[in-house]
C-alpha cells in the first residue's frame, strides 16, 4: 500500500501521468502492464530499419491485443485502430527517439539562418541601393556574403515538397 501511494505522489507532479491514470479509470483498464509492453517495444526499436514499415507492422500484429487496449486511452476511433495505424505512431516514436538530438540540432540552425537572413537582407538591400555602375565600391564589398554557402547547403530543407514554397528564401544573390 506504501509503494502504491509513493507512486500515486510521483504521478501528481506530472499532469500528464494524471490525465493517463484517470483515463485508465475511466475506460476500467486495471492492467497497466499495457504501457510497460509498449515501452519495451518502442526500446526494442533502437537498431531496427525504421523505415521497414512491414517490420514494423509485423510487430504490431503480434503485440495486437496490446495496442487495442490503447484505442480509448489515447482517443482514437474503431476505424482508425488498426495495426497501420499503431505501425505509423511507434514509427514516429522510434524515429523521434533516434533523431532527437540531430532535429533539435537543426532546429538550432534553423533559427541562427533566420536571425542570419535578416542581416542579409539589410546588405543585399544596401548593394542594391548602391550598385557599382553607380558608385565607387571596396573590394569588401563585392566579397561573397559569408553564410549563404551553409543556405545552399539545406536549402532543399528548406522547402515544402508539396507547393515548393521556400520557407526561409535568400534567393540566388551571393
Amino acid at each position: 500500500m506504501q509503494s502504491y501511494a509513493e507512486h500515486i505522489e510521483q504521478l501528481s507532479d506530472n499532469e500528464l501521468g494524471l490525465k493517463l491514470l484517470s483515463l485508465f479509470k475511466r475506460y476500467q483498464l486495471a492492467d497497466y502492464s499495457i504501457l510497460r509492453v509498449i515501452s519495451e517495444i518502442i526500446q526494442s526499436l533502437g537498431k531496427r530499419d525504421l523505415l521497414d514499415f512491414n517490420g514494423l507492422l509485423s510487430l504490431v500484429r503480434v503485440n495486437y491485443d496490446v495496442f487495442e487496449k490503447l484505442q480509448n486511452i489515447i482517443g482514437i476511433t474503431e476505424q482508425q485502430s488498426t495495426p497501420e495505424t499503431y505501425g505509423l505512431m511507434i514509427q514516429y516514436i522510434g524515429l523521434s527517439n533516434r533523431h532527437g538530438l540531430s532535429n533539435l540540432k537543426f532546429k538550432e540552425l534553423m533559427n541562427v539562418m533566420k536571425k542570419w537572413d535578416q542581416a542579409y537582407q539589410t546588405l543585399i538591400g544596401i548593394r542594391q541601393e548602391h550598385p557599382p555602375s553607380q558608385y565607387k565600391q571596396p573590394k569588401a564589398f563585392k566579397q561573397a556574403i559569408p553564410g549563404v554557402k551553409i543556405y545552399a547547403k539545406y536549402k532543399k530543407w528548406l522547402t515544402d515538397k508539396k507547393t515548393g514554397m521556400v520557407f526561409l528564401d535568400l534567393g540566388d544573390e551571393s
